[in-house]
C-alpha cells in the first residue's frame, strides 16, 4: 500500500478545524454555506480521497473512495507506473421572488496521483464506479513477472 503521510495529517488537521468550528459554532461549516438572504445551502465538499493499493502476483488492484461525485465528474488516467484522479464537483442554487432574485454557486475539486508498486499494461486497465468507490484492475506488465535465479561464480 502506498502512503503519504503528509497527507493524513493534512487530512487530520481539516477534519480537526472542522470538528472545533462544528463545536463553537454548532454548525458544519463545510458542509453548509450561507446563502444571500441567510438561508442555508448545502456546500460539496471533496477531501483527499482514501485509497487502498494491493498487489498480487499478476495484477494490481486499487480501490478509492470518492463519495458523492458522478460518474462524469471523474477524470481517471493510467500510466505504466502510476493513476492520476481529478474530479470535480459544483453546486447550483437559484431562488426567484417578486422582486428579487439570487443566484448561488460553488465548485470543489480534487486532484491526486497514486504511484504504483509495480508496472503495469495500462492497455488491459479496467475501472467500475459504484456507489462512490472507484475499483480498479491492472494486470502487471510482462516485462517483469518473471524471476531468474543467477548461480554466483
Amino acid at each position: 500500500m502506498v502512503w503519504n503521510t503528509w497527507n493524513e495529517f493534512e487530512r487530520m488537521q481539516e477534519e480537526m478545524d472542522r470538528l472545533s468550528r462544528k463545536l463553537i459554532g454548532g454548525r458544519d461549516d463545510r458542509l453548509m454555506l450561507s446563502g444571500p438572504k441567510g438561508e442555508v445551502i448545502p456546500a460539496t465538499y471533496l477531501r483527499t480521497p482514501v485509497f487502498h493499493v494491493k498487489e498480487t502476483e499478476d495484477k494490481v488492484l486499487a480501490k478509492i473512495e470518492i463519495p458523492g461525485i458522478d460518474k462524469k465528474d471523474i477524470e481517471l488516467h493510467i500510466a505504466k507506473d502510476h493513476i492520476e484522479i481529478r474530479a470535480e464537483k459544483k453546486a447550483e442554487k437559484e431562488v426567484k421572488g417578486k422582486e428579487e432574485y439570487s443566484y448561488f454557486s460553488h465548485s470543489s475539486s480534487f486532484y491526486r496521483m497514486i504511484p504504483l508498486p509495480s508496472e503495469i499494461d495500462e492497455d488491459k486497465a479496467t475501472a467500475t464506479y459504484e456507489n462512490g468507490i472507484l475499483k480498479l484492475e491492472m494486470p502487471k506488465s510482462n516485462v517483469s513477472k518473471k524471476k531468474k535465479k543467477i548461480t554466483i561464480k
